[in-house]
């Protein structure tokens, strides 16, 4: 049977072949790249699930639904934007917790493979210090919460995971919501850009703002 690819990870597939390609010409072992001049992947409007922003009082019931280790998971995915791959690779030492907290995205650990450091709501700093002392190379989120578990947490919370538009509520919207709410309080373009870690500022205003919310 043939396998169908979203339209996203097609492109994804597209982009790293070429740039595969385009190093054995750099590298002479090819005299040109055959798919240089094939049409790059349509994704714009192709998106296989669309998702919505949590709203801050769905935040705070899923929060106070879920137990105390993967409410923690959710609020730091909703105030810093970070992917889910992203907070489970998390080291304590990736947290600077001090008077001027942030968190360090380690290039290892992203998308584009390019470092980004995030600020920390005041609050979710303090929580972090209240938890008990880890070495600075353990995981800060372990185990990390399923994608079973979120939808239980949902469940608890009274949270349709779909709703009447089809529109859905799963990890990656937390980034949705990380941007949303900049929006609402005024983060500029260039700075949500850099936050998220987005080469496109396209994707930013156009993918990640829930402008209904």
């Amino acid at each position: 049977a043939s396998v169908k690819w979203a339209a996203k990870t097609k492109s994804e597939y597209q982009t790293s072949i070429n740039a595969f390609l385009n190093w054995l010409v750099r590298g002479e072992r090819l005299l040109v790249n055959p798919l240089a001049k094939v049409d790059r992947v349509e994704i714009r409007g192709k998106a296989v699930r669309k998702s919505r922003a949590f709203t801050v009082d769905e935040i705070r019931a899923l929060v106070k639904a879920a137990p105390a280790r993967r409410g923690l998971v959710y609020l730091f995915l909703a105030y810093t934007g970070a992917r889910k791959n992203e907070a489970r690779a998390l080291r304590w030492c990736d947290l600077s917790l001090g008077e001027a907290p942030c968190v360090l995205i380690r290039a290892e650990n992203t998308k584009d493979r390019d470092k980004r450091t995030v600020p920390l709501k005041t609050e979710l700093a303090v929580l972090l210090r209240e938890r008990p002392l880890h070495r600075d190379d353990a995981l800060v989120f372990q185990p990390f919460p399923s994608d079973d578990a979120l939808h239980a947490d949902l469940a608890r919370a009274g949270i349709a995971r779909k709703d009447s538009l089809g529109r859905v509520v799963h990890f990656h919207a937390f980034r949705k919501t990380f941007q949303t709410w900049g929006a609402v309080s005024g983060v500029g373009q260039r700075a949500a850009q850099e936050l998220l870690g987005h080469s496109d500022p396209a994707l930013t205003a156009n993918v990640y703002t829930d402008v209904a919310a």
